[in-house]
């Protein structure tokens, strides 16, 4: 679970000012590792329908459709790399 912690508190955030402020941002992450941290969330079963790689794939895949989306309505602050 450490690994997991640690790659939310160094992902990097996103703002959309004005409407999801760094604030917010960082509320949210500090939400979610709270949540993370709390053992009663911890469903105590292995995986089976989730992958690891399918995972992350999902993830980089859909940050790249959101950045271009966003490059496009000039929401985004600078040039969409290595999508």
């Amino acid at each position: 679970m450490g690994e997991i912690i640690s790659k939310v508190l160094n992902a990097e955030g996103f703002t959309i000012n004005p409407y999801v402020t760094q604030l917010e941002v960082n509320q949210y992450r500090d939400t979610k590792v709270r949540w993370l941290q709390d053992q009663g969330n911890e469903p105590q079963i292995t995986p089976v329908y989730f992958q690891t790689e399918a995972i992350e794939r999902f993830i980089k895949t859909t940050a790249c459709e959101w950045k271009q989306l966003f490059e496009k309505e000039g929401l985004y602050g600078r040039p969409v790399e290595n999508c």
